[in-house]
């Protein structure tokens, strides 16, 4: 048996054989061109922890994408080799969660690393038969009309596919005699029925057509680059929208990221102490606040929960000889269950009681939400909302 096979994995596994393929770590992989097969093994479930950053500027990434994006270079410049993926099996964490409960930052992933949009999987035990030896898997891939399917188990679920040259499969190939017959089992027909040098052989309008071939390809990645490049940003302008439904502590830190970025300040990693939910002190104002996601509209008591807030600085820069302007803002998503549009206005009772407690203003997460929007589109400055802020009481609109 020749060693033609590179195995790239993230973990080692001591049941292949490395005497007859050539395993390589993610990070040390070799150039594709020294083998006819390369083979990467995603079967490690942390290669799709995806990580959350305290801000929301940058969107979330998975843990091992340094080692993951110069093999996504290499896979895009590499042409005269045949790629295979191991797609993970229903793998379990430390935490006892198992990659079923995962599955879109499987498909987040190949999208991203393989530049390939895959199926959906489905999760079941099954058998696949390939020239009389069987391989098992977790997953099946959902059947479509245009899927290039490759092989399929004992109930006719796809079980290895191809898309955009890349195949992928869900079987189980954890040994090297199980890649080896994997391999001969779906080139077999390739490999037996015509020598190698007959494929470079070049008639009729072979050529051409290799070429349509080449340019339809360059195409298609470029308009899937331009579709990632879309999806995250749609992700990052979901995670700013999701204010208009969220409460409690996931609410809070998305409002003080946004706050943070509309008054040109950090206040990420600002530590509730179960008090005010926010204390931004700048230089002829400091802001304190009260984040309250509600079902209902607003109340008397989201304001005087402010106000506690208010006395208790009051108090502590009395005490401390502290001279500071201080003022508090209410901000509100105020009947979260419903479409913005189908909210009801803020009542007139509730403007005013916030005008008489000590000039509170009242920022709905919907009008936040506007004024980022022109914030990011540059027709508001940081010192203009500080201003109107500052100045404003009752309730804030644009």
């Amino acid at each position: 048996m020749d060693n033609n096979i590179q195995l790239i994995t993230y973990a080692y596994n001591k049941l292949i054989d490395n005497s007859k393929i050539t395993i390589s770590p993610i990070n040390k992989f070799k150039s594709f061109e020294s083998f006819k097969y390369n083979l990467i093994d995603l079967n490690k479930y942390v290669l799709f922890k995806f990580i959350h950053p305290n801000g929301i500027k940058r969107p979330g990434h998975f843990l091992k994408e340094n080692d993951f994006n110069p093999l996504k270079e290499h896979i895009e410049i590499s042409k005269n080799t045949t790629l295979i993926v191991l797609l993970p099996q229903n793998l379990q964490n430390q935490q006892q969660e198992h990659i079923v409960n995962n599955l879109h930052r499987v498909k987040q992933f190949i999208n991203i690393y393989f530049d390939t949009k895959i199926p959906d999987l489905i999760l079941g035990l099954s058998e696949t038969n390939i020239n009389n030896t069987i391989f098992n898997s977790d997953f099946t891939f959902k059947s479509s009309p245009n899927l290039n399917v490759i092989t399929k188990d004992n109930t006719n679920n796809p079980t290895t596919i191809c898309k955009n040259n890349i195949i992928f499969t869900t079987l189980h190939l954890n040994s090297a005699d199980f890649i080896q017959d994997f391999i001969d089992g779906i080139f077999h027909k390739k490999e037996i029925g015509a020598p190698d040098w007959f494929y470079d052989e070049e008639w009729f309008d072979d050529k051409k057509q290799k070429q349509i071939i080449e340019e339809k390809k360059g195409q298609i990645k470029l308009l899937e680059k331009q579709i990632q490049k879309s999806e995250l940003k749609l992700e990052e302008n979901n995670e700013y929208k999701s204010i208009l439904y969220k409460q409690s502590k996931l609410l809070e830190k998305s409002v003080r990221y946004v706050l943070g970025q509309l008054l040109n300040t950090n206040i990420i990693d600002f530590v509730d102490e179960k008090k005010e939910d926010f204390l931004i002190e700048l230089d002829n104002v400091t802001f304190i606040g009260e984040i309250k996601g509600t079902k209902n509209n607003v109340k008397n008591k989201h304001i005087t929960q402010l106000e506690l807030h208010y006395d208790y600085r009051k108090d502590y820069t009395d005490k401390n000889n502290i001279t500071e302007n201080l003022k508090p803002l209410l901000i509100i998503n105020r009947e979260k269950d419903k479409p913005p549009k189908e909210r009801n206005k803020v009542e007139q009772s509730q403007i005013l009681v916030a005008k008489n407690k000590h000039n509170t203003l009242i920022i709905t997460v919907e009008s936040l939400l506007h004024l980022f929007e022109k914030f990011l589109n540059n027709e508001i400055t940081s010192e203009d909302i500080i201003e109107r802020f500052t100045n404003e009481e009752g309730l804030f609109e644009l």
